[in-house]
């Protein structure tokens, strides 16, 4: 006999050897299924039987075939006792019918089990003797060889199948982090290993008393939608949680709690009769549940859970990787927002000084670009004032050493220098360092400030101790009576000492003025203001300081309206005027005026002194800054005129400026905005 694996090779050829031995008008070969109690025309030749066609399935009870595999051995019948047959099993009636009237039935025994029978059947009486059972007899053997090594290997292919399958599913579950984003390809990959008409899964809430219905597919049930929120105990799904068990059932709302029942009649309406659970398990604990639905009656059974329950491995799986994922990916986020919107200057690099990452802050403070960054070592930004610091604090680090808080120079992009404050660590792997991380602080304002205040602490105590040493001077010798016959001497201390109280007094009121200016919470109140009259009223005010230093005030100006703070305009003016009849020689002239421009107004304060050095020019505005150390002895005044002026006029949004040449003389000028006509005052 020709052996092959494929049934459908097997059949006809046992088929045409048998006829070669043994004549037939009609020949089957039938196989059962003892758990479904079925049995399957798989092949038949010869007369044909309405209701008997290759794949027929009909049950096995109450048939010549149970009698035959009930007894294990080959039956003979002819014609009589088929008619005896036809009545008992009225199944059989139909071969009777189409004239067969001799028969001889061999169970196909693998293994001592039956798997099915040959059915041979003749037109003659009594066509067959017990030469030709022991004929078929052997045939059946090879038959049954064949069919049950065709079944295994169907069997074998379909497991197979089923593996690439189940492989295929888990590759597409694990593919992604994202569940939504795998569920659908997941549902249309599962129908090839396991028939549904609606698929879902349903993920418990922190609680372990709520379930979602993450992903649904398939068939509609109204009312059962991805996203909605039920309770675990009024749902099918509690038995599944509580046991971890799979269950299978036909939806027939007849049982179960309220929701449960309703869940049913919309499976029901909807068509759907079979239902199967089983249980999400990760790591020993139920995260939630997969629910496939059929239109088919009892359509799944023990073999449909065993493929299912490996499908949810991989969807259990999956789901606890996208939480952590998804958690790490937040957790991620929520350090980069940290990182990114922090104030301080944070970098990354390795163990060559390459850098790896720094932030936002990082950027602004150096100056430079992200796309810069990627070709930059640390000590490309290391001033070179602080490079032999750094680098034995980084060797210290990288030694596994605890470095404290250390001060160091930056420099940015355009190689200004940016004072720092900060830490340094080493990150390791296995105790091998890998990368260093810091973090600093730009102090640069802070340092600047303390040497400010230091700078002005001591201006102040150098300005109030010299009028105070010649007031005290002179007060003791008053008081020690070494003046008393000397009355013209006398006076003379008693103006010293007035006149240093007068610069005492004057070097308060200053600084009084500069902390009200500076303050935050003191406005500039501006209004309309004639540009001439500030002109006037602030002449006036130094007309008899010029005329004690026989020094000429030329006013003069345009007729324009300025937005201003009058008080504060004639401060800055008359400080002008001050500071340049102080610096003028005697019978020179001091010359104020304004002139219009397009959008503002110039206002000028000019000399014919000796002017100022060019290296002088920017630090006459800073505090207690004269000229000439000896300025503050000879010429009186605080040093404090000129902060306080340029603080007044940048207040108005202008800058107070000054060109000078030595021999010549200064001009100091600033601009005010015009006012706007509706701004004027009607009288004007």
């Amino acid at each position: 006999m020709i052996s092959s694996l494929e049934v459908n090779d097997v059949f006809p050829r046992c088929a045409d050897q048998i006829a070669r031995l043994i004549p037939f008008d009609r020949l089957a070969i039938v196989l059962v299924d003892e758990d479904a109690g079925t049995k399957t025309d798989a092949y038949s030749v010869g007369v044909d039987i309405p209701g008997q066609e290759p794949g027929t399935v009909t049950p096995l009870a109450d048939s010549i075939a149970e009698e035959i595999l009930n007894s294990g051995k080959p039956l003979l019948l002819g014609a009589v006792e088929l008619a005896e047959r036809a009545e008992k099993y009225p199944g059989s009636r139909a071969r009777v019918d189409h004239g067969l009237n001799s028969l001889i039935a061999v169970p196909l025994l693998w293994r001592g089990h039956p798997i099915g029978y040959l059915n041979i059947r003749s037109a003659q009486d009594d066509a067959y003797g017990a030469d030709d059972i022991k004929l078929a007899t052997l045939i059946a053997a090879q038959i049954a060889g064949n069919v049950a090594a065709s079944i295994l290997y169907a069997r074998s292919e379909k497991e197979s199948a089923s593996r690439k399958e189940l492989a295929e599913i888990g590759r597409i579950i694990t593919s992604s982090h994202d569940v939504d984003a795998v569920c659908e390809r997941f549902a249309n990959q599962a129908r090839e290993l396991i028939p549904f008409d609606r698929i879902g899964i349903s993920l418990l809430e922190p609680d372990r008393v709520t379930i979602v219905d993450t992903f649904v597919s398939g068939v509609e049930m109204a009312g059962y939608t991805a996203g909605k929120r039920y309770v675990v105990d009024e749902t099918s799904h509690r038995g599944v949680i509580r046991d971890r068990l799979s269950t299978t059932s036909v939806s027939d709302g007849r049982v179960g709690p309220a929701q449960a029942i309703d869940a049913q009649k919309c499976a029901v309406r909807s068509g759907l009769k079979s239902l199967l659970i089983t249980p999400l398990i990760s790591q020993g604990k139920v995260i939630g549940t997969l629910t496939l639905r059929s239109k088919s009656e009892n359509a799944y059974g023990p073999s449909e859970i065993q493929i299912v329950e490996q499908i949810s491995d991989h969807i259990a799986g999956t789901i606890s990787i996208s939480r952590l994922y998804r958690s790490l990916q937040e957790s991620e986020e929520h350090y980069r927002d940290l990182f990114e919107n922090a104030v301080e200057m944070i970098q990354t690099a390795d163990l060559e000084g390459n850098i790896l990452y720094v932030n936002q802050a990082w950027l602004r403070k150096l100056e430079y670009e992200s796309s810069d960054v990627s070709s930059m070592t640390i000590w490309d930004i290391v001033h070179s004032d602080s490079q032999d610091h750094c680098r034995k604090i980084i060797a210290r680090i990288l030694r596994g050493e605890s470095v404290g808080e250390f001060d160091a120079v930056f420099r940015t992009k355009m190689g200004k220098k940016v004072f720092v404050r900060g830490t340094e660590n080493c990150g390791f792997d296995d105790g091998q360092p890998v990368a260093t991380h810091g973090i600093f602080s730009d102090v640069s304002a802070r340092l600047e400030m303390e040497r400010m205040k230091e700078e002005f602490v001591s201006m102040v105590s150098q300005e109030l101790r010299t009028p105070l040493t010649s007031i005290r001077g002179s007060l003791g010798m008053l008081a020690s009576g070494q003046l008393e016959d000397k009355p013209d001497q006398a006076r003379r201390m008693l103006e010293i000492a007035s006149a240093n109280t007068d610069r005492l007094s004057r070097l308060i009121d200053d600084i009084l003025d500069i902390q009200r200016i500076e303050a935050p919470v003191v406005d500039i109140v501006l209004a309309a203001v004639d540009s001439r009259g500030l002109i006037e009223q602030a002449t006036e005010e130094m007309r008899s300081f010029a005329d004690e230093a026989m020094v000429q005030l030329d006013a003069s100006g345009c007729r324009a309206w300025v937005m201003a703070d009058r008080d504060r305009v004639v401060q800055t003016l008359t400080n002008l005027i001050s500071n340049a009849v102080k610096f003028s020689e005697p019978d020179s002239v001091v010359k104020i005026g304004c002139r219009e421009e397009t959008e503002s107004v110039k206002f000028t304060v000019s000399d014919s002194g000796r002017g100022i050095p060019p290296e002088k020019i920017e630090t006459i505005f800073e505090r207690f800054q004269q000229v000439d150390s000896s300025d503050s002895r000879d010429k009186g005044g605080t040093g404090l005129g000129l902060a306080i002026s340029r603080l007044i006029v940048e207040q108005h949004g202008g800058e107070l400026t000054v060109e000078s040449e030595m021999g010549v003389g200064s001009t100091f000028m600033f601009r005010l905005k015009r006012a706007l006509e509706s701004d004027i005052p009607a009288a004007h």
